[in-house]
């Protein structure tokens, strides 16, 4: 029996051979980090900058190999390995243009991946090309494609109330989370006057949208029974490639995006983008109300059996916090805002001891800081792979607002509770007509 069974391993030790062979899309371009894979085993590789894939020491047989990458269509052969030599199998990958073949990272254990078509739980994926389709003013706005989910970004780039279906929700958005490459983008859901989407801003630098409702997400990642969202940025490849692109609207909006990548050295690749934007807002303020510039880097390391990715997102983007107003007042309801020159400036009391501090209220809403993080996946062999996500995430998303206090009353009517003929504005103008509102000055400072 022991001599059987040693004849046995020492016949599979030297019966052994090699799979080689190269991956290109349509045109011919090599394809760098396509997962090749013997189905049933724990061989496989990832191709190189060239394309090239090698697996070694494969027990001669007959074998089922699947080829795969984000964005394609998967392929699969059936080959032989000879003994003590060498089969190779080339392929061509094709655009996979109902991304029914995307590799979803979301709600997976440690970020291993799962194709969409074979997950047992409702995702939703964004490519690039859908979100410039989209053109959404705001990160939460560009949930509005997801399924079962609704999402009221009329408030301006930051501060959305998002609703899960089938979750009760009065505002804001207790059931979402949102992840850069996998790795989360702050540890709690909501806060009063703050969710997750008013951190992040959509660029050129992102390459796609995943979005998980429900499955495992609340158990593979910080995810919630609700909504998870992962943005996914753009790699740098072996071809140096690059974007710049410039909107402008109806409304003055002055924005120029610009993004870049490439190989630094073998293996070795970058990508660093980003955008910088001015308005004066859909509302007429009578200065710059939305402002803001983002700058995104990311390096990625391919080793024969791992990669190790680093990413830092650096965001300084404020916008107008558009609230509620009265209609029927005399005021454009798509221009109007109460928020101008005159109302801008505001020196408030800060603390008991009585100090006082001024504050500008053409910041409103916005996040001034940084999201950075590690992702690591390596090989180890025999089925064991480690992975690993890490974030950080600091800095400042305040909220400054001129908040409407009661509804409206016409001039006349206050005059004559107050026992004057005219009203005076805080500007100086006198009011015989119309309709006055009472507003406050906010300020959430987190």
């Amino acid at each position: 029996m022991l001599s059987v069974l040693f004849t046995f391993t020492a016949e599979s030790l030297f019966a052994q051979g090699t799979v080689t062979g190269k991956v290109t899309d349509s045109n011919n371009n090599a394809l760098l980090a396509a997962n090749v894979i013997l189905t049933g085993t724990n061989y496989g590789a990832a191709t190189n900058s060239e394309g090239m894939y090698l697996i070694q020491k494969v027990p001669a047989g007959t074998y089922t190999i699947r080829i795969s990458m984000v964005g394609y269509s998967s392929v699969e052969y059936f080959i032989t390995v000879p003994v003590e030599g060498t089969v190779e199998q080339n392929a061509v990958l094709k655009e996979d243009i109902l991304n029914m073949e995307s590799v979803v990272i979301t709600g997976t254990p440690g970020g291993a991946g799962v194709r969409k078509k074979d997950a047992s739980f409702a995702i939703t994926t964004m490519s690039a090309e859908e979100i410039r389709q989209l053109s959404p003013p705001s990160t939460a706005a560009a949930l509005e494609l997801v399924p079962g989910v609704w999402s009221e970004s009329s408030g301006g780039v930051a501060g959305a109330n998002i609703f899960v279906r089938g979750l009760p929700s009065s505002g804001d958005a207790p059931f979402v989370t949102m992840a850069i490459n996998g790795a989360p983008i702050y540890g709690t859901q909501t806060l009063s006057f703050f969710e997750q989407s008013s951190i992040f801003r959509i660029d050129e630098t992102v390459l796609s949208i995943e979005a998980l409702r429900g499955g495992p997400s609340s158990v593979f990642s910080n995810g919630e029974a609700g909504l998870t969202t992962n943005f996914n940025l753009r790699k740098g490849t072996a071809q140096t490639e690059g974007l710049v692109k410039y909107t402008t609207s109806d409304y003055s909006e002055q924005r120029l995006d610009a993004v870049l990548s490439g190989p630094i050295s073998d293996g070795f690749y970058y990508m660093v983008g980003g955008y910088l934007r001015t308005s004066p807002g859909i509302r007429d303020t009578e200065f710059n109300s939305e402002r803001g510039k983002q700058f995104t880097f990311q390096l990625t390391k391919v080793f024969d059996k791992g990669v190790l990715n680093g990413f830092a997102r650096l965001t300084d983007d404020h916008g107008q916090w558009i609230l509620p107003m009265a209609l029927g007042t005399g005021n454009d309801p798509g221009t109007f805002s109460p928020l101008g020159n005159s109302t801008r400036f505001r020196t408030l009391q800060i603390n008991e001891q009585g100090d006082n501090k001024q504050y500008d209220f053409s910041s409103g809403r916005g996040w001034k800081g940084i999201v950075s993080g590690i992702n690591f996946d390596y090989d180890l062999g025999d089925g064991w792979t480690v992975r690993d996500n890490l974030s950080y995430t600091g800095g400042m998303a305040n909220t400054l607002g001129f908040v409407p206090n009661g509804s409206p009353m016409l001039v006349s009517d206050l005059a004559a509770k107050m026992g004057t003929g005219s009203l005076e504005t805080v500007g100086g103008k006198t009011l015989t007509s119309g309709y006055v509102q009472s507003y406050g000055h906010w300020v959430v400072e987190k």
